[in-house]
């Protein structure tokens, strides 16, 4: 069903033909014959395991499988149709928690687009409609590309999760909608302007976003990015957008902020204000060719390559949960190591950024019963998430990938000292690490 509700979506094929026609009529009016030419099958089949470790002992384990297929279309040299289906299948080896073990079985749309290239006074530019992968970071790896697979204001932002049949080392999201590019004469600027639809809280109805990406090439070795998104900024259904109802109010009072779910008493008197999905998000990275810079020797095409990015997710406060903007910050770093040619790819990334909000505000947020009075409840010093990334291809169609990651998980608890119910709340932090092994055949 999940399938078919994705294939037959009449308006969404509707205006992706009425995009081709214009498409084709362009192609006409500079004299370019249209022809049909279809271009070899492409896809991929992979197998891969997830290890978590939870350090108590215990291993969990994961199976997943994907596969995925292609088939483009030109219909002239400007003008191609390029469609895809994805299959993943996902099984766990053990039961959690006293919980049935069960299959996940998701079949979908890998992408369906039409791309129009031409060139007009020096000028490249690009119109690209319909359901089409993006990363606004192409050297993201694991952390990193936070301007469109990252949602602001955490539990109100809806994240754009990859598919499950999505390759390693590969930060790029599904995003339905239009991407216009522009490239300079000179190749120092590529733009990129990007409507796009996305579903409302409750899935019945959409919401739009725009985006501005901007690449600068600094000379040979530097490169220097920019990024905007205006999330959320219309939607069909805006009661979804920013509910106005008592679990999304606040009151401003004499005193401060209020949210209205903590008033038991109903006394509390002031003006009312709404949490709002619609925020303004942006993204500077920068990347550098070492190899370039100070001659260091190499043995692949992105070794010795350095890069960073740093994103405000939620540039407007909202009271209480995101009243302070360094805790909606975020920061990365990555660097492709040389391995004497043993590895396509050997890539190192660590990423940094504080709680979204405060835990004495978490526990409230998560209607927790508050903490004692008397005992302080911090946020945990733990910011830091460390990720290795390798891959080596053989035969030209068999691939080998493998990602450790490491990670804090600050988890709130209770325990209590006496025989009464007053139970009191800490936080801990535990380290998880995580292994995912992955061979890839393609075709």
């Amino acid at each position: 069903m999940v399938f078919f509700r994705l294939f037959f979506r009449p308006v969404r094929w509707l205006w992706l033909a009425c995009f081709g026609l214009a498409c084709i009529a362009a192609d006409a009016a500079v004299g370019d014959s249209a022809f049909f030419a279809w271009k070899r099958i492409n896809g991929a089949y992979f197998w891969g395991v997830d290890l978590f470790d939870h350090r108590d002992g215990e291993i969990t384990r994961e199976t997943t499988s994907g596969f995925k297929i292609g088939l483009p279309l030109y219909f002239t040299n400007r003008l191609a149709l390029d469609f895809g289906l994805g299959f993943e299948f996902w099984y766990p080896v053990r039961e959690f928690q006293n919980q049935r073990r069960f299959i996940r079985f998701g079949p979908g749309i890998d992408r369906a687009n039409l791309r129009y290239e031409n060139e007009a006074g020096g000028w490249k530019y690009s119109i690209t409609g319909g359901l089409f992968d993006f990363a606004a970071d192409g050297d993201a790896t694991v952390f990193g590309d936070y301007l469109l697979r990252y949602g602001a204001y955490p539990g109100m932002g809806v994240e754009r999760p990859q598919n499950g049949w999505a390759p390693l080392g590969d930060t790029k999201v599904p995003l339905s909608g239009i991407d216009l590019g522009l490239s300079a004469p000179s190749g120092k600027f590529r733009q990129q302007l990007l409507g796009m639809v996305d579903s409302s809280a409750s899935g019945k109805g959409s919401d739009f976003s725009l985006a501005y990406v901007l690449d600068y090439p600094a000379g040979g070795n530097v490169e220097l990015g920019f990024g905007i998104e205006w999330l959320r900024f219309a939607s069909t259904v805006p009661d979804e957008t920013t509910p106005k109802n008592r679990d999304n109010a606040y009151v401003k009072t004499d005193t401060g902020y209020v949210v209205l779910l903590w008033d038991t008493t109903g006394t509390v008197a002031g003006d009312t204000g709404y949490y709002t999905r619609t925020a303004t998000q942006i993204m500077i990275r920068a990347a550098f060719d070492l190899q370039g810079i100070f001659g260091l020797p190499s043995w692949g095409e992105k070794d010795w390559r350095v890069y960073t990015e740093a994103a405000l997710l939620g540039v407007a406060n909202q009271p209480v949960y995101y009243d302070e903007r360094f805790r909606r910050f975020a920061f990365m770093a990555g660097v492709n190591l040389p391995s004497f040619g043993l590895l396509d790819r050997f890539v190192v990334e660590a990423e940094w950024h504080q709680r979204h909000y405060s835990f004495p505000d978490y526990i409230r947020f998560a209607s927790f019963p508050p903490p004692v009075p008397g005992v302080p409840i911090k946020d945990p010093s733990e910011r830091w998430k460390e990720s290795v990334f390798i891959s080596k291809t053989f035969f030209h169609w068999l691939s080998l990938q493998g990602i450790f990651i490491h990670y804090p998980v600050p988890i709130l608890y209770g325990y209590s000292d006496t025989a009464e119910s007053e139970v009191t709340y800490k936080v801990k932090t535990f380290l998880f690490d995580r292994f995912i092994l992955r061979a890839q055949a393609s075709f």
